[in-house]
């Protein structure tokens, strides 16, 4: 399947090596996935399967089989959000907490919170990862347009 170039400049502009995870093999995807479920406990795993509408299982094992079994695209979209998660989980918890969802949450898993959050709107990764940056780049000055303190002809000598 050829991917369009919105989809690949999306992955691009987030932070996501999205060539990288796009390019691997099979056995590669499943030996990346494998690893990132393995240190998922049963909780966190239990997310995943609910997003995934998979049926009940016994044990973890048999769970994390199952989520192998998922198509190759799924896994690979489960890396990328794997890979979007580094290093923005402060970010992501605040901005999870934020955000008004009419159905259920999921609070054990940085990964379920992603896959959530893309399911319901691809521009929650987008407004995720500006959250991001403003948590960790911002000046700490925060500037709020309110037209009965500040004229507009000021604030935009300010943006200048």
């Amino acid at each position: 399947m050829k991917e369009s170039s919105l989809y690949n400049g999306f992955w691009r502009v987030i932070g996501i090596k999205h060539y990288a995870i796009h390019e691997l093999e099979s056995n590669l995807v499943h030996s990346r996935l494998k690893s990132i479920l393995a240190q998922m406990k049963m909780p966190e795993l239990n997310e995943l399967r609910k997003l995934y509408q998979l049926g009940e299982f016994e044990d973890d094992e048999s769970l994390r089989e199952a989520l192998f079994k998922l198509d190759l695209e799924e896994r690979k979209l489960l890396l990328k959000l794997h890979d979007f998660s580094n290093r923005k989980k402060k970010s992501l918890d605040k901005y999870y907490e934020s955000v008004k969802l009419e159905d259920e949450r999921y609070d054990k898993s940085s990964l379920a919170k992603l896959l959530h959050l893309f399911h319901l709107s691809p521009v929650h990764l987008i407004e995720l990862f500006t959250w991001y940056l403003w948590d960790n780049k911002a000046s700490g000055k925060l500037f709020v347009f309110d037209k009965e303190n500040i004229p507009y002809s000021e604030a935009k000598k300010i943006a200048e």
